[in-house]
């Protein structure tokens, strides 16, 4: 074996349903099963812990443990990781478990921890990074898995990003996502488009105006003789003068 690997006993359970579920918690036990591709699912009950001290503080739940069950006079073991788990919602403890049955020479599916690291230079500038991916889904051998992946920030510029291909994963540990996948970036904040958005808006605007002040008066569309100087003035003008000078009396 690897590595140190803490043993749990848990018991066989038959029975299922929250009545069951209920007398075992009232014996400070939480449901659980236990599944994989080489045994039969089996229902078990355990202490949670007893579960909570044998998992790593840095691997967490991919840590590998080994459970002695035991039930029907005898007892069996296999190694299993947590696949998954249900909470108490207020007490923050295990109600259920699911436990997954492993074996060191076979890869497993598992989610690591992916940590940013180092000071971007492109946040110094006024960007914000930008972290995609908190989490990877990896394959690896159980005792081979890494309790996490840090990726070095510090050469990241304003607008630039870092790539899945860039990140250096152990040997032996497999990503199935897209090479091209990007992992973080910085970018530029909401704030600064918006002025350059404003800026440019400001800047067409302007030239809308300039183009009209440009547009001689009286373009197309005028009325005739609404242009400086025309001549349907002076003529209303005129007929004025001939009624005022007409003699009074005469029709």
């Amino acid at each position: 074996m690897s590595e140190q690997v803490k043993t749990i006993e848990v018991e066989h359970r038959t029975g299922t349903g929250k009545g069951i579920a209920h007398k075992l918690r009232k014996k400070l036990l939480v449901p659980a099963i236990c599944y994989g591709r080489h045994i039969e699912p089996t229902s078990i009950s355990i202490d949670p812990v007893l579960l909570k001290k044998a998992l790593d503080p840095t691997r967490g739940f991919n840590t590998v443990v080994k459970l002695k069950i035991n039930g029907n006079g005898i007892s069996t073991e296999t190694l299993v990781l947590v696949r998954d788990y249900q909470v108490d919602p207020i007490r923050r403890e295990f109600i259920h478990v699911d436990f997954i049955a492993v074996k060191e020479d076979e890869m497993v599916h598992v989610s690591i921890p992916l940590i940013l690291i180092g000071k971007s230079p492109g946040v110094k500038d006024g960007g914000i990074l930008q972290e995609i991916y908190r989490k990877l889904d990896v394959e690896a051998l159980p005792f081979a898995i890494p309790a996490k992946i840090e990726v070095d920030v510090s050469g990241l510029g304003l607008g630039e990003s870092i790539h899945l291909a860039d990140v250096k994963f152990p040997e032996g540990v497999k990503v199935s996502l897209d090479p091209k996948t990007t992992i973080c970036s910085v970018v530029i904040p909401r704030e600064e488009k918006a002025t350059a958005a404003e800026e440019a808006a400001a800047a067409d605007a302007a030239s809308a105006a300039a183009t009209a002040a440009a547009t001689p008066a009286g373009g197309k569309g005028a009325a005739p003789g609404a242009a400086a100087g025309g001549k349907a003035a002076p003529a209303a003008a005129g007929g004025d003068k001939k009624a005022a000078a007409k003699p009074a009396g005469k029709k």
